[in-house]
């Protein structure tokens, strides 16, 4: 059976990346682009894509690294057998400065009803216009806030493969951490378990002030619940 494949190009800025086969792959990271406000992100698939498989959860942009908070952005086909689709950029084009990701769906298919496999996720940092770029001197670099319950997630399985507590418990609820003393004792291996099992975490249910997730280490499931406190999400147990 012939698998679904797909190249992602710049609009604009000629090839990117030879096409990639996702069926299986446990890749799903493509390289980070840079882009004008006014760019659009187009899709080539290899083989003709079923339209009803596009949908908001199948070919969305998040400034979140999880996926979650999706932008509303406006998907189209630029033939009529359905291999190239373009996600053009939000009313007023993307704000400069910030980083967003595109997410490919494993629920697309194929006309043939060959699914992509794997979800894909592209990092892509929009660009001020030119002569307005801000320069490192005039202002310094901001942090990176993890905004959604998801992405906290994320960045608690980054610091677990840096051994990076510090970062971890910052990202923890206050009560957590008082519940803890010092680093905890744990080895690399360890810490890279739990690491991985974070990125793969399954979404229960989310509402305004509280999140369930579970993880799944050595076969054995964990609840995960964060909780808001004031405007950032924290992780209450895990």
């Amino acid at each position: 059976m012939s698998k679904l494949l797909i190249v992602l190009i710049l609009v604009g800025a000629g090839f990117l990346a030879l096409p990639r086969n996702l069926w299986g792959s446990t890749f799903t990271d493509w390289p980070e682009l840079t882009l004008g406000p006014e760019e659009a992100l187009e899709v080539t698939f290899t083989l003709p894509c079923d339209a009803s498989s596009v949908k908001e959860d199948t070919v969305w942009v998040s400034e979140d690294e999880s996926g979650e908070a999706p932008l509303g952005v406006q998907v189209v086909f630029l033939d009529e057998d359905h291999r190239k689709l373009r996600v053009l950029p939000p009313e007023g084009g993307w704000p400069a400065g910030r980083t967003y990701f595109l997410f490919l769906g494993s629920a697309l298919r194929s006309q043939e009803g060959v699914p992509l496999g794997k979800p894909v996720r592209l990092p892509f940092r929009v660009l001020a216009p030119e002569g307005t770029e801000p320069s490192v001197a005039d202002e310094p670099p901001t942090l990176h806030v993890a905004t959604g319950p998801g992405e906290v997630l994320q960045a608690a399985a980054r610091a677990l493969d840096a051994l990076d507590f510090v970062a971890l418990q910052e990202l923890l609820s206050s009560d957590l951490r008082q519940s803890l003393e010092g680093d905890p004792e744990v080895s690399e291996e360890e810490a890279r378990k739990v690491a991985q099992a974070l990125r793969e975490a399954r979404k229960l249910e989310v509402s305004s002030d509280e999140a369930r997730y579970e993880m799944t280490v050595d076969g054995v499931t964990y609840p995960i619940i964060l909780r808001k406190e004031g405007e950032e999400w924290k992780i209450e147990r895990f």
